[in-house]
C-alpha cells in the first residue's frame, strides 16, 4: 500500500536510472524524468504502474488458462473428426489441426473445405471410414459426433466451374457438354466398363445407356429395349450448393464423358424418333446406388482389380475414381441424383 510518507524522490531516481539504461533511440517518451521534476506526479504514476502490472498478470493467467482449454477442445474436435476422416500417417496433417483449432474457438461446426477433402483423398493423405454413408451426411446436414457437427464447405471456385459448365451446356443445347477433352483411353479399355455401372439390375432385355450420348438405335420391331440414364433431381435449385456438389461426378471424371439427362428430355427424344412405344418408366435409383457401392468395393478391396486399375490409370486416378463413385452413391442416397429406366419397343 502506498502512503504519503513514501520517498517519491527515491522512486523518481530509480525511474530516471531505468530510463538512462534504455538506448537513446528507444527513449521516445521520457516520462520518468518528469517525475523527478515534479514529485507530485510520482504517486499517480506509481499507482498506474502497479495497476498495469496487476492487469498484465491477470491477463497472462487468463491467457494461459484459455490456451489450456483451447487445446482440450482442439483434441476433442480431432477425435470427432477421426470418426469420419482417417489420416494415412500417424499424425494429423496440419490443415486438419488448424480446422479443429478454428472449430474449438468459433463453435461446434468443423467445416472441411470441399477442395481440401478432394485433393487430400486423391493425394492419399486421408481416407474416409465409411465413404458412401459419411459423404451422404457430409454433403447435406453434416455428421453429428459427440457435440460436434462435421460438414463440408463449398468454395467459390466450384460455383465458378459449375456456372461455366452450365453456360456451355446451354449454349450447345445439351446438358453435360463441357470444355473437357475426350477421355485419354478408349471405350474398349478392359476396365472402362467399371468406370461407371451402366446396368442397375440383371435384366434379359437389351440395354441402351444415354449417359455417354444422345443417340438411340433401336433393334428390330417388336423387341423391348431398356433405356437407362442418370439425371439431376428436379428439386435441386440451379447453382445451389447441393447442385454444385451433384455436378462433381460428371465434371471431375476422367473416364468417358457423361451427360446427365432430364426425364422429360429423354421422353421427348423417344417420341420424336417415331414408331416407338413406351411401355414403362421406372425410377431405379435404389438399384443404381447398390451398383455404385459394389463397384466401389471392387476397385477398393479386390487386390487384383486394384492392381489392374492402378496400373492402367495411375494411383491418383484410381483414388479419384473411388472418391467420385462413392460420392455419386451418396448423392443417389440423398436423392440429388436419380437413375431412370424406360422400356420401349419399336413398332
Amino acid at each position: 500500500m502506498l502512503t504519503a510518507s513514501m520517498d517519491y524522490r527515491y522512486l523518481s531516481q530509480v525511474a530516471a536510472n531505468w530510463t538512462r539504461s534504455i538506448p537513446t533511440h528507444h527513449r521516445w517518451l521520457d516520462v520518468p524524468t518528469r517525475w523527478a521534476a515534479s514529485p507530485r506526479l510520482a504517486q499517480p504514476a506509481a499507482l498506474g504502474i502497479l495497476l498495469s502490472a496487476t492487469l498484465v498478470s491477470i491477463f497472462l493467467s487468463f491467457h494461459a488458462w484459455y490456451r489450456k482449454e483451447d487445446h482440450t477442445h482442439t483434441r476433442t474436435a480431432l477425435q470427432a473428426l477421426l470418426t469420419v476422416i482417417t489420416p494415412t500417417c500417424s499424425l494429423w496433417p496440419p490443415q486438419y489441426t488448424e480446422l479443429a483449432k478454428r472449430a474449438s474457438i468459433a463453435g461446434s461446426n468443423i467445416a472441411v473445405p470441399l477442395d481440401t477433402l478432394i485433393h487430400d483423398f486423391v493425394d492419399g493423405v486421408i481416407e474416409l471410414r465409411n465413404p458412401v454413408m459419411d459423404l451422404a451426411h457430409l454433403v447435406s446436414s453434416g455428421c453429428p459426433v459427440g457435440g460436434w457437427t462435421i460438414c463440408i464447405s463449398v468454395e467459390w471456385k466450384w460455383w465458378t466451374e459449375a456456372l461455366e459448365w452450365w453456360l456451355v451446356s446451354k449454349s450447345t443445347g445439351r446438358i453435360g457438354s463441357s470444355r473437357k477433352s475426350p477421355s485419354r483411353f478408349p471405350y474398349f479399355h478392359p476396365l472402362g466398363f467399371l468406370l461407371h455401372p451402366v446396368a442397375t439390375t440383371c435384366s434379359s432385355e437389351p440395354l441402351i445407356t444415354l449417359d455417354y450420348g444422345l443417340g438411340i438405335s433401336l433393334p428390330r420391331a417388336g423387341s423391348v429395349v431398356r433405356v437407362e440414364f442418370t439425371s439431376f433431381s428436379p428439386h435441386l435449385r440451379t447453382l445451389s450448393a447441393a447442385q454444385i456438389i451433384a455436378t462433381l461426378p460428371f465434371t471431375l471424371s476422367h473416364g468417358p464423358h457423361r451427360c446427365p439427362r432430364s426425364l422429360s428430355s429423354v421422353l421427348e427424344l423417344l417420341v420424336a424418333s417415331g414408331n416407338v412405344t413406351v411401355h414403362s418408366v421406372t425410377n431405379v435409383s435404389a438399384d443404381y446406388e447398390r451398383a455404385l457401392a459394389d463397384v466401389y468395393e471392387k476397385i477398393s478391396w479386390d487386390p487384383q482389380m486394384r492392381k489392374e486399375w492402378a496400373n492402367a490409370f495411375g494411383l491418383k486416378k484410381w483414388r479419384l475414381d473411388r472418391f467420385l463413385i462413392a460420392l455419386e452413391a451418396a448423392l443417389v442416397r440423398r436423392r440429388w441424383i436419380e437413375r431412370w429406366a424406360v422400356h420401349v419397343s419399336k413398332t
